[in-house]
C-alpha cells in the first residue's frame, strides 16, 4: 500500500461570519471520497453554494507555505498525503475512530469539535490554526516541524502565542505522528462516521492500546508542565529577538530607516511575559472548571489586545506591521473564539484536568 494515497487541500473562512476571525480546515481526497477535517469548527468544499455550508468569505483551496518567518516558500494548494495519518493525527490516536467522509457529514454536526483536536487543547495550547497545521503532518513521513502550514491573515497573531503547531505539546504530537506513519500500511480506514469501538485491528500493532494510554499520559504531563513552568525568559527573549530580526530583514531598507528608534528587547519581553503569566492563570482556571468559557475567552482576548497595543508603541512600525498585519486599535484581534471552545474541557481524551 502506498504511503501517500490521497491529496490534501486547505482553506479558511470568516468564523461565524465575523471579519478578521479566520477559521482553518483541511480536506483530504481519497479515491472517490473526500474527508473533512474541521479543526474545532466547520469546513467548506467550495467558495459558494451548498459547498460553502453557510460559511462566509470562504477561501478554498488556498496555497500552503513552508513554516518560516523569513524565506517562506509557496508550496501550492494540493499536497500528497496519507489519509490514515491525517485521521489519526486529527483524532490524536493510533486507531482513528471516525472517518469524516463529507457525504456522511450531518448538517450542523459537532462531531469535529473535540474529535478533531490534534492534541491541541483549544485556547490553552493552540487554536484551529495549529490543529489544521498538525493535520498537515500527514503530507510527510518524517521531519514534521518542516511540514507546510495553512497561513490565513490572522495566523501571525496565533503564531506569536502558540507557534506553528502548538509548541507546548509539539514533541508528544510528533511521537504520535511517527507511530501513525509506521501503522499506516496495516491499519484500516474507519467505515462509519459514528466511529469504531476499540481498536479496528489489534493484531496490526501489539500493545497499541497501552502505547496510546502512555501517549495520553505524556501529553497531559507536558501540558501541565508548561502551565507550571512557562517558557523561561532567556529562551523567550531569543525567540522574540529572532522574530523581530526576521521582520527587520524583510522590511524595505528605506522604510526601516524611517522607522522609530530601535526597540528595547527587554521592554518587549516584559510585556510578553506579563501576557503569558495572565494567560497561564486563566488556562489553569479553565482546566479546573473555575472560570466559564465566556469569561476565559473574554479575558484572554482582552489581555492579548492590550499586549498588541503595548507592542505597537515600542516596536518599529514596519516590524510591528509585519508581525501583526491584521491589528488595528479599533478592531480587536480575536485570539480565542468562544464559539469554538468545547463544551466541557474535562471530556478531552488526554484527561487534562489539573
Amino acid at each position: 500500500m502506498a504511503y501517500f494515497d490521497s491529496t490534501l487541500t486547505v482553506g479558511y473562512y470568516d468564523a461565524f461570519g465575523v471579519d478578521h476571525i479566520d477559521h482553518t480546515y483541511a480536506l483530504v481526497a481519497h479515491g472517490s471520497d473526500t474527508y473533512a477535517f474541521p479543526c474545532y469548527g466547520d469546513f467548506a468544499t467550495s467558495t459558494s453554494g451548498p459547498g460553502a455550508r453557510g460559511n462566509v468569505n470562504v477561501k478554498y483551496p488556498v496555497d500552503m507555505w513552508t513554516p518560516y518567518m523569513i524565506g517562506s516558500q509557496n508550496v501550492g494548494s494540493h499536497r500528497p498525503a496519507s489519509l490514515f495519518v491525517a485521521l489519526g493525527m486529527a483524532q490524536f490516536r493510533f486507531d482513528p475512530a471516525y472517518n469524516w467522509r463529507v457525504q456522511d457529514w450531518p448538517e450542523g454536526s459537532q462531531i469535529g469539535g473535540v474529535a478533531c483536536w490534534g492534541g491541541i487543547v483549544y485556547g490553552v495550547s493552540g487554536v484551529c490554526q495549529q490543529v489544521c497545521n498538525r493535520v498537515l503532518w500527514s503530507t510527510v513521513d518524517n521531519r514534521f516541524n518542516e511540514t507546510p502550514v495553512n497561513w490565513p491573515p490572522t495566523f501571525s497573531a496565533t503564531y506569536w502565542v502558540y507557534g506553528y503547531y502548538g509548541k507546548t505539546t509539539e514533541e508528544i504530537a510528533a511521537r504520535v505522528a511517527f507511530d501513525l506513519v509506521k501503522l499506516a500500511p496495516f491499519m484500516p480506514i474507519p467505515q462509519t462516521i459514528e466511529g469504531n469501538s476499540g481498536f479496528a485491528n489489534r493484531a496490526a500493532q501489539p500493545g497499541a492500546e497501552a502505547q496510546l494510554l502512555d501517549i495520553q499520559a505524556r501529553h497531559a504531563a507536558a501540558l501541565r508542565e508548561s502551565l507550571r513552568q512557562p517558557m523561561a525568559a532567556p529562551e523567550r527573549q531569543l525567540e522574540i529577538q529572532h522574530l523581530i530580526e526576521v521582520s527587520q530583514a524583510q522590511a524595505e531598507p528605506t522604510a526601516f530607516a524611517r522607522a522609530a528608534p530601535a526597540y528595547n528587547p527587554q521592554a518587549v519581553l516584559a510585556r510578553d511575559t506579563a501576557f503569558r503569566v495572565r494567560k497561564t492563570e486563566l488556562d489553569i482556571l479553565l482546566l479546573r472548571g473555575e472560570v466559564s468559557r465566556d469569561e476565559y475567552a473574554t479575558q484572554v482576548n482582552q489581555a492579548f489586545q492590550h499586549l498588541l497595543a503595548e507592542l505597537q508603541d515600542i516596536m518599529p512600525p514596519v516590524v510591528f506591521d509585519r508581525l501583526f498585519p491584521e491589528y488595528t486599535a479599533a478592531r480587536p484581534v480575536v485570539l480565542v473564539n468562544r464559539e469554538q471552545m468545547p463544551e466541557s474541557y474535562d471530556l478531552l481524551p488526554a484527561k487534562l484536568m489539573l
